[in-house]
């Protein structure tokens, strides 16, 4: 489930959730962000997650410093 917890976590770096979706596996269109390797930056991100929306992992990885 250590996948599962990683996607929630990211989601609710938006402050409206239900406008955003992410999930694990590959993106399905032009218009979500692959980000690779999380678990450099946080345990508990495992494997590859994408998110549809460019703004939520665009703040993810600036409150990181990445």
């Amino acid at each position: 489930m250590t996948e599962v917890a990683g996607v929630l976590a990211l989601v609710r770096l938006s402050s409206n959730i239900e406008e955003w979706s992410c999930t694990v596996g590959p993106p399905v269109d032009n218009t979500e962000i692959k980000i690779i390797n999380l678990q450099k930056y946080q345990d508990i991100f495992i494997g590859d997650i994408v998110c549809r929306s460019p703004s939520i992992a665009d703040y993810y990885l600036d409150e990181k410093g990445v």
